[in-house]
């Protein structure tokens, strides 16, 4: 305790120098935090979309079916497998789904998709896809319409169903843009297509103009109809083409673009009668646990239940938000390593500048009975307390950092990009307690190297000559 509190003490002999060196560690820990929150934040909003938007915890389908979406491959007895499941204590919901390819068609242009079929309301259970409305347009499945369906974004676009109109609600998105730009922008038509809209734009405002809010002009305009008809062409499982109309009920839009690309949804009795699915058969049971740690408990349980099934686990569906689960902690640790190892040449550098200012004063200590071991000691406690402090200070502006912007940073100007490979464009930084005892373990650690040779160089000199010295 004693070699501690000298230890201590000795830190402030210098107090402009230990201030900086304590100084660097903190902004270096307060800066490494920071980022690891803003990535494991990212990872984990990944991992919740894979989840709760797009395939639940558990899937189980047909061996068959799994292969290349035929629909002649079903689930049979799907009421007694639905109640079987619900009994297990993990589970929070379960859902079956008819699932099959469909093309869609407008007089302009198609698009192929794979169609879900759905029962609103117990999907709420599983899915949070009925947050999802883009720009709150039409509903989920809430109208009574004949063969309603659930559009995304992205193919209501593919498939030229966007419109463009200068109203309240475009200069409401458009407040940020100045009102001597906006103000110009007054036509009442609605235009049919994004080159119509645009070119409207182009004649009333400058080219350099447009150029830069083009953007922001198109979200503001872009508007779909709901109730809208378009052609379907699928095959049921007798291989029969059946064709008929479907009406767009509503339009989501999801973080995930490539999930968005290939997805929609419509009422599941009218999926099954088109399909020719019998009542208590489908393609797909999904289910939703009360915690993602329970996963591999209940996968042994269904395997055990249903081993003619396949039954797979939201890593195996989404393999790319899997991998970066099972790495997120790992990420963290790298990056925390990396900054400790660049702060702890800073540190060698300072604790042999402290050595060699204190040649007399050491070779002293040694002269009246202080043994090398206690001396190694000192210059280890040192240089440890010193990154603790650094560490310490880091780690609670880390915190307070993250817990002031808790609700959000918004990059929408990287949207597209984020959202082509599955994040969202809104960061929600995030770190539980066993990182802070991490780092605080690395830090630690960094302090025991960092002390290793100047402590080394300490305890090799001569106290006799040590005293002499000039330095």
């Amino acid at each position: 305790m004693n070699i501690v509190r000298i230890s201590w003490k000795n830190i402030w002999r210098n107090k402009l120098r230990s201030s900086i060196v304590i100084g660097a560690i903190a902004v270096g820990i307060l800066s490494g935090t920071y980022c690891v929150a803003i990535i494991l934040g990212m990872i984990q909003g990944r991992v919740d979309d894979a989840i709760h938007k797009e395939v639940g915890h558990i899937q189980m389908h047909n061996p068959r079916f799994v292969t290349n979406y035929e629909t002649q491959y079903t689930v049979s007895n799907v009421s007694d497998k639905r109640a079987e499941i619900q009994q297990i204590t993990q589970v929070k919901s379960v859902a079956a789904h008819t699932v099959s390819h469909i093309q869609l068609s407008t007089g302009y242009t198609g698009s192929g998709a794979l169609v879900t079929g759905i029962h609103p309301e117990r999907e709420k259970e599983i899915s949070d896809i009925y947050t999802c409305l883009w720009n709150s347009t039409g509903t989920y499945f809430e109208e009574d319409m004949y063969m309603p369906v659930l559009l995304s974004k992205e193919i209501a676009e593919n498939l030229l169903l966007d419109y463009y109109r200068i109203d309240s609600s475009f200069f409401v998105t458009c407040a940020h843009i100045p009102d001597s730009v906006t103000g110009k922008l007054q036509s009442t038509k609605i235009y049919r297509s994004k080159t119509d809209f645009l070119q409207y734009v182009k004649s009333t405002l400058s080219s350099e103009l447009l150029e830069r809010y083009k953007t922001d002009f198109l979200n503001a305009a872009l508007f779909f109809k709901t109730g809208k008809k378009i052609s379907y062409s699928i095959l049921s499982k007798d291989k029969e083409v059946q064709n008929g109309i479907c009406k767009i009920a509503g339009v989501y839009k999801t973080s995930n673009s490539m999930f968005d690309a290939r997805n929609i949804f419509m009422l599941d009795s009218d999926l099954r009668s088109l399909l020719h699915i019998e009542t208590d058969k489908t393609h797909e049971i999904q289910l939703v646990l009360n915690d993602t740690e329970n996963v591999p408990n209940v996968m042994s349980q269904l395997q055990s239940l249903y081993p003619n099934l396949e039954i797979r686990s939201w890593k195996e569906l989404k393999p790319d938000a899997g991998m970066q689960a099972d790495l997120m902690n790992m990420y963290g640790i790298i990056f925390i390593i990396i900054i400790l190892g660049a702060l702890g040449f800073g540190i060698v550098n300072t604790m042999l500048m402290v050595v060699l200012e204190r040649v007399k004063e050491i070779g002293m200590l040694m002269a009246i009975g202080m043994n090398k071991k206690r001396v190694y000691s000192m210059i280890m406690f040192e240089t440890v307390l010193l990154c603790l402090i650094g560490a310490a200070i880091g780690m609670v502006g880390g915190y307070y950092l993250i817990q002031a912007t808790a609700s959000g940073i918004d990059i929408s100007s990287l949207a597209q990009g984020l959202e082509s490979v599955g994040y969202a464009p809104v960061l929600y930084p995030q770190l539980d307690v066993l990182f802070f005892v991490q780092v605080s373990v690395l830090t630690i650690i960094t302090g025991i190297l960092a002390a290793l040779y100047p402590a080394y160089k300490a305890i090799k000199y001569n106290p006799a000559d040590a005293i002499r010295s000039d330095v």
